[in-house]
């Protein structure tokens, strides 16, 4: 007998074997096998360069670009919402590679050019669709606090309207991560990293210069894009949907505002206020990044014994796990904890799945099994304490090992109860009409 594998291979079929699917090997019965290693594939042979996490990234700018750097982009909507949808009216876009992100964000960058890109008006969400999915942003990693939430739902909106079908990895109705596959475009949820607030980032990182203020959402209608004049009622702040603490800043802000006689203007307002959002989100997200690289560098002795039998594999210098790209299947802080698992620690060690089918059983037989042992006053194993007995090739619903007692239980389906079957349902086994089986009362012992 010969078995045809997916990719067209024919293989002769030898019993007792199977493919196990995380080892990728084929296996005889009884195989115990581990979590594997993780393979930094994109980083074999290719030191330093951008396929791979760059080396150069404390070097300067003005050094000529071989390979183009990874890019992060870091983006923010404001919307109007008087008619009950939101509809994006402004988005600020901040963007630094590999090259620049640890250099003073307004130092020009030769590989980013444009590092802040302002988008504003009823077009908003093309203009910056548009922008992002350009060739000049191919596989950039592209960041939201909230993506699941809002934002995202933007960017789908825009692709489907434009017959483009992303790879999206869902949590319910929420979207964890958008992938576009035509230009590698990547979008993930900061949130799924650092599970806060945006305004309690910064006191987070311990960045006390940067702050998030306060914004009249509800104040943001077409009506009043060209408003310039007091400060807009407390109400459209939204101060109700506030905890305590921060309700009680908000109001001692706002008063204090209020007596200086400040002049707002919506539209200088609502910039600086997505400005300093899309700031906080960049610079609070490249220090966790950079601190969990940091901790996340092999030991000097680590030796990968994966790598070490490739061919022409050459070690590179080991950087730490970058939890937004190191693998497209990070989406979360646990996913990139995982990988980090995976990729320091000796998986050989440890043996986490056993070739175990889960058998199925119910939850009455158990019960009644349980009736049985105490009614006997005999020890009868069962799935539940020692597992389900195997007698020959069969295994048994109870066993009592005095008197060599087997026990199998007969549930409704076996005898036709006409508690939950028609006289006339026909068994699918014996083909005889259910009314004409045993009843389900009767005692099988």
């Amino acid at each position: 007998m010969v078995r045809k594998q997916k990719n067209g291979v024919i293989r002769p079929h030898n019993c007792n074997e199977y493919f196990c699917r995380v080892c990728k090997i084929t296996v005889k019965d009884g195989h115990k096998c581990t979590m594997q290693v993780y393979v930094d594939k994109k980083l074999k042979g290719k030191e330093g360069k951008g396929d791979g996490q760059s080396e150069n990234l404390g070097s300067k700018t003005t050094k000529k670009i071989t390979e183009t750097p990874h890019k992060y982009i870091f983006f923010d909507f404001e919307t109007i919402q008087e008619t009950g949808t939101h509809v994006p009216y402004l988005c600020v876009a901040q963007m630094v590679c590999e090259l620049c992100l640890s250099e003073p964000f307004e130092e020009e960058c030769q590989s980013c050019e444009e590092k802040q890109v302002v988008f504003k008006g009823v077009e908003t969400k093309r203009q910056f669709c548009e922008w992002l999915l350009s060739p000049k942003r191919r596989n950039a990693t592209c960041i939201a606090h909230n993506l699941k939430g809002f934002d995202g739902y933007f960017i789908l909106q825009h692709l489907y309207d434009n017959g483009v079908v992303p790879n999206i990895i869902t949590n319910g109705a929420k979207v964890m991560s958008i992938e576009v596959l035509r230009n590698g475009i990547r979008c993930i949820d900061s949130i799924n990293f650092l599970p806060m607030s945006l305004a309690s980032l910064p006191k987070t990182f311990g960045i006390e210069e940067l702050k998030k203020g306060y914004f009249p959402h509800l104040f943001n209608t077409s009506e009043n894009q060209n408003y310039v004049g007091p400060l807009p009622d407390s109400s459209y702040y939204s101060p109700d949907s506030m905890k305590t603490e921060k309700r009680a800043e908000f109001f001692k802000w706002y008063e204090e505002e209020k007596k200086k006689d400040y002049l707002f203007d919506l539209q200088k307002e609502l910039l600086m206020y997505c400005i300093s959002d899309v700031d906080i989100l960049r610079r609070c997200c490249l220090l966790f990044r950079s601190i969990f690289m940091s901790i996340t560098v092999r030991p000097k002795n680590y030796i990968n014994d994966d790598d070490s039998e490739q061919e022409g594999c050459r070690p590179t210098k080991d950087q730490g796990v970058d939890p937004f790209r190191n693998c497209i299947t990070i989406i979360t802080i646990a996913s990139a904890c995982n990988l980090v698992f995976r990729r320091i620690f000796k998986a050989t060690f440890y043996s986490y799945f056993t070739n175990q089918k889960q058998k199925n059983y119910s939850h009455a037989a158990l019960e009644w099994l349980h009736y049985e042992s105490r009614k006997r006053g005999k020890y009868i194993t069962h799935a539940q304490n020692e597992g389900e007995e195997k007698i020959g090739p069969y295994r048994v619903d109870g066993f009592a090992q005095e008197g060599k007692i087997i026990f199998a239980y007969q549930g409704c389906f076996w005898h036709g109860c006409l508690k939950f079957y028609y006289e006339d349902t026909i068994h699918t086994v014996n083909q005889k009409p259910k009314g004409l089986m045993i009843p389900c009362s009767m005692n099988i012992l």
